[in-house]
């Protein structure tokens, strides 16, 4: 099987805040890359869907603020988003926890 993924992905638990179409919407972050990242949901949405994210990396006080996309459904709830909207500090914030994770998910 060829390596699709462009980034390195790592593990992330964390709560993440979202808005989909204006509404709140639960997602527990799973993985992340500096392209994007794995959620699990109760109700997922359509590929496509985009989705205001606010999330803090494990050690840090500051949010990270994102606006994905979904990329792909996977069964048992999971979403693979897709950042479209990103600053800089935030991008080099998430590269950082990913260089300094040991393992990839």
């Amino acid at each position: 099987m060829v390596e699709k993924r462009k980034f390195r992905r790592v593990p992330l638990t964390a709560v993440v805040r979202a808005e989909a179409a204006g509404q709140p919407y639960s997602v527990e972050g799973r993985n992340i890359s500096a392209g994007g990242m794995l959620v699990k949901t109760e109700k997922t949405l359509g590929e496509g869907a985009q989705l205001r994210l606010e999330f803090q990396l494990p050690g840090e006080l500051l949010p990270v603020h994102a606006i994905g996309v979904v990329q792909h459904v996977l069964p048992g709830s999971f979403m693979g988003i897709r950042f479209l909207e990103l600053t800089e500090a935030d991008r080099r914030r998430i590269e950082a926890y990913v260089n300094a994770a040991g393992t990839d998910a």
